[in-house]
């Protein structure tokens, strides 16, 4: 489906005029129109998916591990004296980044 849109006033050389695309078109062959862009996306199966998601794993079990030690050991001076709070936070937000590597994964219906 051609979508039409407004002309930029410039010239491509012949008598047609170039027009300037909306965000998700493309222009056609003939420079004379605008057609939707097809979305790539990665595919769960992949192998750039798969080792996404080895890397996911592994950072979650590095991230569960140090914060069941940090559970594990909270009433130690140790613990205590580094301010759990903070790591804490950042070690969560570590979770969180890591979770996100499946927002860039498949087709997504939004």
């Amino acid at each position: 489906a051609v979508v039409s849109t407004q002309s930029t006033g410039h010239s491509n050389g012949t008598t047609t005029m170039c027009y300037a695309c909306k965000e998700t078109y493309t222009h056609n062959e003939e420079h004379t129109g605008c057609v939707a862009v097809t979305p790539d996306f990665i595919s769960f199966t992949s192998t750039f998916a798969v080792i996404l998601y080895v890397l996911m794993v592994g950072g979650l079990v590095a991230v569960t591990g140090i914060v069941a030690i940090f559970v594990v050991k909270f009433q130690t001076p140790v613990v205590q004296g580094h301010g759990v709070f903070i790591y804490v936070t950042l070690l969560s937000t570590c979770v969180l980044l890591l979770a996100s590597t499946l927002l860039f994964l498949g087709d997504h219906l939004i």
